[in-house]
């Protein structure tokens, strides 16, 4: 089994933030803001570990990242929670959803899936500022 470098992260499911009825859209006031530069530990059912750094972009309650060696992670935000998809592809093609609590300069959340090198996938991860 080849390791992976920072293998999944916070990262997963381009979700519309808040919910809600009445037509309200989400706004930067309904969700932390994650964007920027993290430091993230992570660990998996595939006896696969890592830390390293990860890139967040957010817009609105949206965010991605793009995982370098694993795949594309999107996801949403809601308050102090989030819920995410990672796509890999290449050598190790599957789909991961996860979720995780926001805690001031900290992200905290687990994830699973199915993916062709380690199927199926669990884990954990943190990330810090």
């Amino acid at each position: 089994m080849k390791a992976r470098p920072m293998a999944v992260p916070l990262l997963v499911s381009l979700l519309a933030c808040g919910g809600g009825g009445g037509g309200h859209s989400p706004t930067a006031n309904d969700c932390q803001n994650i964007a920027g530069n993290w430091n993230a530990v992570f660990s998996n059912s595939c006896q696969q570990g890592g830390s390293g750094p990860i890139s967040v972009v957010q817009q609105g309650c949206s965010f991605s990242s793009s995982v370098q060696g694993f795949g594309n992670l999107t996801g949403s935000i809601s308050g102090n929670s989030a819920t995410f998809k990672v796509v890999e592809g290449a050598d190790c093609s599957g789909t991961v959803n996860g979720s995780a609590t926001i805690s001031g300069n900290a992200v905290n959340g687990t994830y699973s899936g199915h993916v062709a090198c380690c199927d199926p996938v669990s884990g954990s991860f943190t990330l810090t500022r």
